[in-house]
């Protein structure tokens, strides 16, 4: 009707800009790393470009390993729910519902509408499962694939490599956030709560590529070979905790038979888990490279 095709009008006219705010702060966050890496971060225009681009073709990686890793998880909960009481009940109504969305068109199936599936406790434990295990696994030694490849030619020392990873994981970012906020392109309010979100998960996809890249620095150095396993542990620790407590959060907003207290008590207590690690990734892109700098410049 007249307001889906105002919808439809509307993303189109905000699409430059929807991926224009997603891209300039990415930018932004990335000259502040370069800035405190100073003359000997080591890395041009052409590397900063090539890394970025890898972590754009990464998603071509993530996105296949993904859907299989949320197929694992939808059959390995549903075979979990049939031995547990009510379990057989709760897949039932889900397929009930999923039965009654599919005669849906798709204009009807709003966000509002898809976050009530958290309401089935199937549904959020396939979400914590596959949000919070496997797709931190598959991302964090995904981004960076190609990087290393890049690397074990060139061996960047562990600063190099630090921003070379936060250029792969803010190319990574960057195709996510576009995509994944693009359902928000239908009202003002909408767009900008959804590009909004977008400013610190790139800085935590960044932070943790860069983790990573560390990792790899120092291997390639030949000194502290034993913090590239610590490296990966960290970023994918980091980057499943981010997911747990976004999940959490919507997840008990949506299950209305639980205590209006207790999903307040646990809404605030996600934002506030994902607020401090959005700080941190924001402070760790820029201090991370100050402090190798340091080190490096001493020991010259």
């Amino acid at each position: 009707g007249i307001g889906v095709a105002a919808a439809g009008h509307w993303g189109i006219v905000m699409a430059p800009f929807h991926v224009a705010l997603i891209v300039m702060p990415a930018l932004l966050l990335f000259a502040l790393a370069l800035l405190g890496g100073g003359p000997l971060a080591g890395v041009s225009r052409r590397q900063a470009l090539l890394l970025f681009t890898t972590g754009v073709l990464s998603t071509l990686l993530t996105i296949p390993v993904e859907l299989l890793g949320l197929v694992f998880s939808g059959v390995l909960v549903a075979m979990g729910a049939a031995f547990i009481p009510g379990g057989q009940a709760e897949l039932a109504s889900l397929a009930l519902q999923m039965e009654q969305w599919a005669q849906l068109t798709p204009e009807a199936l709003t966000p509002d509408i898809l976050t009530t599936l958290f309401a089935s406790p199937i549904v959020l434990a396939v979400a914590f499962l596959t949000l919070a295990v496997i797709t931190p696994v598959v991302e964090e030694v995904l981004k960076t694939a190609l990087l290393v490849g890049i690397g074990f030619r060139r061996r960047p020392r562990p600063l190099q490599a630090f921003l070379w990873g936060a250029a792969a994981g803010i190319g990574f970012a960057v195709i996510e956030g576009v995509f994944n906020s693009a359902a928000s392109l239908t009202d003002t309010a909408s767009w900008l709560a959804g590009v909004g979100t977008r400013i610190p998960a790139t800085a935590m996809h960044a932070f943790t590529s860069g983790l990573v890249g560390l990792g790899w620095g120092y291997f390639w150095s030949g000194r502290k070979r034993w913090l590239l396993p610590l490296c990966y542990v960290a970023a994918i620790l980091f980057h499943g905790l981010w997911n747990f407590s976004v999940i959490a959060v919507a997840g008990t907003q949506a299950l209305l038979t639980l205590p209006r207290w207790l999903t307040g008590t646990a809404g605030v207590i996600g934002t506030l888990i994902v607020g401090g690690l959005a700080l941190m990734a924001l402070v760790g892109v820029i201090v991370v490279p100050i402090s190798l700098r340091k080190r490096s410049a001493a020991a010259q």
